[in-house]
């Protein structure tokens, strides 16, 4: 049942947030309709460097999880990617100042 009113509250599809998002603090992840498993955020700066990856295992059927944005980040835009070992399954584009 808490699983039922936690999965709720997520909304539908990939998000980030918030957005812009400052380096050194917290960015929080939802998405849904995922398979349990492996999963992770691949940064990508302007020129299509990657510059970051951040690794999540879930264990069930969606993510909603914060995590730090690396200090070390330079400010910009930066396409981030949802990829599984497979392929990518979203993409955000999200500012960090």
């Amino acid at each position: 049942f808490r699983r039922v009113l936690f999965r709720s509250a997520i909304r539908q599809g990939f998000h980030l947030y918030p957005n812009p998002v400052v380096r050194g603090t917290n960015v929080r992840i939802t998405a849904d309709q995922l398979k349990p498993g492996f999963y992770a955020l691949v940064f990508t700066d302007a020129a299509g460097k990657k510059v970051y990856q951040h690794n999540i295992n879930i264990q069930v059927d969606f993510i909603n999880q914060e995590f730090k944005v690396p200090g070390y980040l330079q400010t910009g835009i930066y396409q981030i990617s949802l990829v599984d070992f497979e392929k990518v399954i979203s993409n955000q584009t999200i500012m960090i100042q």
